[in-house]
């Protein structure tokens, strides 16, 4: 092997080293947390959404350009409008299934 190749071999092993270094504590410093304790309020929060029969609070927890079943949230929002007066003891239901 040629003394050039064994430079550049070098130098690209050592950047290769300095961007994982970098990359790596960025990329999970950058996280946020995200517990178990959160995830429970944020499912009780969409229960409670449900059981309120609010469609604008059930979608609250989409992203504004969210698709859903392949449709966009206004769609959505007229279905979630349409099916709630259709439902009875939704609560009820939703909690069996966060239960579960």
């Amino acid at each position: 092997m040629r003394t050039s190749s064994k430079v550049i071999l070098g130098a690209a092993a050592l950047l290769a080293v300095f961007l994982i270094v970098v990359y790596i504590p960025l990329k999970t410093g950058s996280q946020p947390e995200f517990t178990e304790k959160d995830a429970h309020k944020m499912l009780g929060d969409l229960a409670a959404a449900f059981a309120r029969e609010s469609v604008d609070g059930v979608l609250s927890f989409a992203a504004p350009d969210a698709k859903i079943a392949g449709r966009n949230l206004r769609i959505i929002h007229t279905y979630l409008r349409r099916a709630f007066p259709l439902t009875r003891h939704l609560f009820k239901y939703f909690w069996v299934v966060l239960e579960a």
